[in-house]
């Protein structure tokens, strides 16, 4: 199999060379380039589209934004994707069962990789009036609110993690409005007030090792969804309850799970909304469809 490490120059806190360096390993373990490093996200995006293309897995090395972006630069048929977690919340490592202690891992995890299968995952397709998106793991409401505020942080020069903490203090102290929605699960339609946020995904982690829907499986051919109502005390139970790996109360025992082939939402006032970890739109309108088995991944 012909392996080739698309690394994405701006993901994590890490300079370039650093991100050169705990690379070494893993490029030769799977005896292949490292390409990325010194390009701009549109030429990024292009060698995304041409690796896709040339090789028979690209390997992707950056953060959960940087994966989503790859499944979306063009046709995911034809090609093998892996991942490297070389970012800063890192959802996708977490999943495939990489784990936190991510840099010092790479090389271990391109020897999972090489040795590993390739197995089908499912997709969702996110879709507002504006905008259609693929990705793993969405959200609407506050937690699309705090990293719209935490990725302007970042562009004024705060590291990443310090942005996303200082963006969730000002979102859930007054920044960020729940809302009444219109919710339709498959043809079930329902409405839910005082919405902080509703979480749909293909595997159960947030980021930073957060469980926070442990329902989600990656090949389940369903939508795992979960809305969050309420206020700062059911916040503070759902980030307790997912962390630690989910190791010691089991993941998050908040919010009610629902799971569907399709999940619609409205509201009167737009709702911002996330696609792994990217903020992508606000809208008053979104519509959330399974794709089964529509990524192959090597793992």
């Amino acid at each position: 199999m012909r392996y080739v490490i698309l690394a994405n120059p701006q993901s994590g806190n890490l300079p370039e060379y650093e991100k050169e360096f705990l690379l070494s390993g893993a490029r030769g373990i799977l005896d292949c380039d490292v390409i990325g490093f010194g390009q701009l996200k549109n030429k990024f995006l292009s060698e995304a589209v041409r690796l896709k293309q040339e090789y028979d897995c690209v390997v992707v090395a950056g953060g959960d934004g940087t994966f989503s972006d790859v499944i979306n630069s063009s046709s995911n048929q034809n090609v093998v994707l892996a991942y490297l977690p070389l970012g800063t919340g890192n959802a996708m490592g977490s999943a495939l069962g990489y784990g936190m202690s991510k840099f010092g891992d790479l090389a271990s995890i391109a020897g999972r990789i090489k040795n590993g299968e390739n197995k089908s995952i499912d997709v969702i397709l996110c879709e507002t009036p504006t905008t259609t998106t693929k990705g793993l793991m969405v959200g609407v409401g506050m937690d699309a609110d705090i990293i719209n505020r935490s990725q302007g942080l970042r562009k004024a020069g705060m590291n990443s993690l310090n942005s996303y903490i200082a963006g969730s203090i000002t979102s859930v102290f007054g920044g960020y409005q729940r809302e009444t929605i219109s919710l339709e699960i498959d043809d079930k339609a329902t409405a839910i007030s005082d919405l902080v946020a509703f979480a749909i995904s293909k595997h159960p982690y947030f980021g930073y090792g957060l469980r926070a829907n442990p329902h989600a499986v990656l090949n389940s051919g369903k939508l795992h969804g979960l809305s969050f109502t309420g206020g700062i005390p059911m916040i503070l139970k759902l980030l307790l309850t997912s962390s630690f790996d989910g190791t010691i109360f089991g993941g998050n025992t908040q919010g009610i799970p629902y799971t569907a082939d399709r999940i619609k939402i409205t509201s009167t006032n737009p709702l911002p909304l996330h696609i792994d970890g990217n903020f992508v739109d606000a809208a008053n309108e979104f519509e959330f469809t399974i794709l089964p088995k529509e990524l192959t991944m090597r793992y």
